[in-house]
């Protein structure tokens, strides 16, 4: 089943990746995951210093010792500290190869996935980023209990 949801994702990266000239790539691990994600270089509104990119990517969760995948999209806000530093944060739709969890039921395969993190750039091309990673159905239905990560991610620009 979770091919399914690696098709829907790579056709959110092509279109991504067709709609703009330059992309991020980003291939993090945490607690419960491990992702790949991929987000517009060049931002689609900005205001100030405050940036907004978009980013889809794809999720392998291990909760409970069972095994599930999420392909979300989400606005990314970015915020620079410094030339090196910044903050981002975003909150967008995701889906989710199934609601059970071991000894958890999260009653959707709609969630809501959430994130925010601090950014540091090696360099013009390199990067590397931690952020804390929520997703939940925001009380659609019960039961809702969350899953959450910390992630570690490796980003290229190119």
């Amino acid at each position: 089943m979770h091919l399914t949801y690696r098709i829907i994702t790579v056709a959110a990266v092509l279109a991504l990746a067709s709609a703009s000239p330059a992309q991020t790539i980003g291939v993090g691990v945490g607690t419960h995951t491990r992702s790949v994600s991929i987000s517009a270089t060049q931002p689609v509104y900005k205001l100030g210093s405050l940036a907004i990119y978009p980013e889809v990517g794809y999720v392998q969760w291990r909760v409970s010792g069972d095994t599930g995948y999420q392909a979300y999209a989400t606005p990314t806000f970015r915020y620079p500290i410094t030339q090196r530093v910044g903050v981002t944060a975003g909150i967008g739709a995701s889906v989710f190869s199934r609601t059970s969890w071991g000894d958890k039921n999260t009653s959707t395969k709609f969630q809501f996935a959430d994130h925010v993190g601090v950014t540091y750039q090696l360099s013009d091309t390199y990067g590397i980023n931690v952020r804390y990673v929520h997703a939940s159905n925001a009380g659609i239905k019960q039961p809702n209990p969350s899953v959450d990560s910390v992630q570690v991610n490796l980003t290229a620009s190119f």
